[in-house]
């Protein structure tokens, strides 16, 4: 594979992805063109790559990063989006990687699970090992494990779904992964997109809940904002 260098990286779950903006028509080019990545890098007249995969979990996110630039790639600035942070994934006995959807297994998530393997990690993970510490330890380090692996790399800004996941006030404020890296912004995307999602397509896979594409203009706006104003800075700052 060639490596590459590019001026800006960004890498998330369906957010980053544009999941929705390929429509009915299934229109893959036009996600890609639509998305506030693309939009970002235009805007800017920058290069960029986009490494992103509907329904990724926080522990793939970080992997995929380390993976894009321990093969030799590089950027100027990194655009990290965590995902939700009950996902969850795990290698089947054939070493494939598997996403699971955050929640609980009475919350109607085994519908997404296709298969009876899948379903059974689902519930045997939710009886078991299902914890609001958990969900909330491995989000912060997975934080501060990035922070500190791109610091001598590249800028960094992070950016989460739908809202930073303090959880309560006793599991967040004495986590010490939360205070090592409390003071370093993550920006919310849903705050940003004053509802311009994508509608509910019935008797489709479109869902609705992501991004239209007047939301990834608005998402791509206020990125443009941050990166004009000296914003992202070095990750270890």
């Amino acid at each position: 594979m060639n490596k590459m260098k590019v001026d800006l990286f960004f890498c998330g779950d369906s957010f980053t992805y544009g999941a929705e903006l390929q429509g009915l028509e299934e229109d893959h080019e036009k996600r890609e063109k639509q998305r506030f990545s693309t939009l970002v890098s235009d805007k800017l007249g920058m290069t960029h790559d986009n490494v992103s995969k509907n329904g990724a979990c926080n522990d793939w996110i970080v992997k995929t990063v380390v993976d894009w630039f321990e093969s030799g790639n590089e950027c100027h600035t990194a655009f990290i989006q965590f995902s939700g942070y009950r996902r969850w994934g795990w290698y089947d006995k054939k070493r494939k990687y598997h996403f699971m959807p955050e929640g609980r297994w009475d919350d109607a998530n085994h519908h997404y699970l296709k298969t009876e393997e899948q379903r059974n990690a689902f519930k045997t993970y939710d009886q078991l090992l299902y914890s609001e510490e958990t969900h909330l330890d491995n989000y912060w380090k997975n934080k501060f494990f990035l922070v500190n692996y791109l610091k001598d790399k590249c800028k960094v800004h992070f950016m989460t779904l739908r809202k930073v996941p303090y959880g309560k006030e006793k599991n967040y404020k004495t986590n010490y992964w939360y205070n090592l890296v409390k003071n370093i912004e993550i920006t919310e995307l849903s705050s940003l997109v004053d509802k311009q999602l994508a509608p509910r397509l019935n008797e489709t896979n479109l869902r609705g809940g992501h991004p239209s594409s007047q939301g990834h203009e608005q998402i791509a706006n206020y990125l443009i904002g941050l990166y004009s104003m000296g914003s992202p800075q070095n990750s270890g700052s």
